[in-house]
């Protein structure tokens, strides 16, 4: 089975995020790395990026129905349990389904989604590219430390647990702006029969 990946960010995100043209062995291995990162961010965020159609059965409260999906695209249609189209109209993420009141559901048809990658995620990825890319390539072979002799002079250092063997890895910052992504969660619904 073949999945093609369509990464968050492009080469030419990352080249800027770097403040500078990508080489071109850099070009190739970033576009691994962001093909990586975007499905670990899609993960993460339990969000494609792009708009997709979904049908849900939801419970009116007051009339309203939100949507588990946003944001908000278009409504394909509404329907009530007894398959009678409903009239509806839409209150930004939501629609307004008057006849449901508070206890009625209705199996709803809906668009929902991003028609383009949010600025904030696609430079987010890039940012992490960058650093994944820019990963001192003595740590990327596995060493945790280094120390270079120069005559009198010794320069060392250790390189943070996150940059050895240069893993394309989402930072805590990523992970946590992925969860902003998430779809809301609906409500428990009780439902209790004599």
């Amino acid at each position: 089975m073949s999945m093609t990946v369509t990464a968050l960010a492009s080469t030419s995100d990352v080249s800027k995020a770097l403040g500078r043209d990508l080489t071109g062995d850099e070009q190739n291995r970033a576009q691994h790395v962001l093909d990586l990162l975007s499905e670990k961010f899609r993960t993460e965020a339990s969000q494609t990026f792009s708009v997709e159609t979904y049908t849900h059965r939801l419970k009116a409260d007051g009339g309203l129905i939100r949507f588990p999906r946003t944001p908000l695209v278009d409504v394909i249609s509404v329907v009530s349990d007894d398959t009678e189209a409903l009239t509806w109209t839409v209150e930004g993420n939501a629609i307004r389904v008057p006849v449901l009141g508070s206890d009625g559901f209705a199996t709803v048809t809906y668009k929902a989604g991003y028609e383009q990658v949010p600025d904030v995620v696609r430079l987010q990825i890039a940012d992490e590219a960058q650093k994944i890319i820019s990963i001192n390539p003595k740590a990327r072979e596995g060493y945790t430390q280094t120390t270079e002799v120069t005559g009198p002079l010794t320069d060392g250092g250790t390189f943070g647990t996150w940059a050895v063997g240069g893993q394309a890895m989402l930072s805590p910052d990523s992970i946590a702006l992925a969860r902003r992504f998430r779809p809301r969660k609906a409500g428990r619904i009780w439902v209790m029969t004599p």
